[in-house]
Formats: structure tokens, sequence, C-alpha cells
């Protein structure tokens, strides 16, 4: 009975955690909408305001981040995790092709409903 309250001290918060995990599992994802785009990851979401959006960084390890800028004009990045797998892992394989559509997608919304940013156009030297 006493080597139980160990593992029982350890093992509650992990199975919390878990059942934490499950729940969200369904919500992960982007949702976009003329005033926020909404990025739903495991344990968080973040509302990033549409107007502040400057585009999506594509990583060489298969991460995917979306672009944006805070009240104080410093650059952010905000991981997508719903679009991002590491490229050696089965996950990866399996949805590859369905992620690209997914930030390919997701690009085109962004060059359509966002502003083009102060430097725009460019100028060529």
């Amino acid at each position: 009975m006493e080597r139980l309250l160990p593992a029982a001290l350890v093992g509650a918060p992990l199975l919390a955690l878990g059942f934490l995990l499950m729940a969200r599992a369904s919500s992960i994802g982007v949702t976009c909408t003329d005033e926020v785009i909404e990025i739903s990851g495991r344990l968080w979401t973040r509302n990033v305001p549409t107007s502040r959006v400057t585009g999506i960084r594509r990583g060489l390890l298969g991460g995917v981040a979306l672009r944006w800028k805070d009240q104080k004009g410093q650059s952010r990045l905000t991981r997508i995790s719903a679009f991002s797998a590491f490229p050696f892992s089965r996950k990866a394989v399996l949805f590859a092709e369905h992620n690209a559509r997914c930030v390919d997608a997701l690009e085109n919304w962004i060059d359509q409903h966002t502003s083009p940013p102060e430097s725009w156009p460019p100028q060529y030297r």
C-alpha cells in the first residue's frame, strides 16, 4: 500500500493532462475571420488580429508558424501545430500532402484578407 502512494501522486496529474489533451484534440486547427485568426493548439488558443498578420513561415523540419506583429511592431511567430510535423515521423508521411494544401489555402486567404505592409510596393535599388 505504501508503494502505491508515490505512484498515485505522479499518476493523477499525468492522467489529468492526458484527459486535457484528449479533450483539446478535436479543436486543434485554424479559424479565420475578417477580424481575427484563431490558432488552437494542443494546450492553448491564440487570437491574432487579421490586420497584424504578415504571412506564414515554413520551417525546414516541417514546422509551420503564423507571422504577425504585436502592438509594439515587434515580429512574432505562433506555431500552427495542426499543420506542423517532424518530416521523418509517420504522421508527416501520412499528412504531408494534406498539410501542404491547408497551409497553401491559409496563405492564399491571408494574401486576400490582409493589407500589404508599409514597405509595399517593393523598392528595387
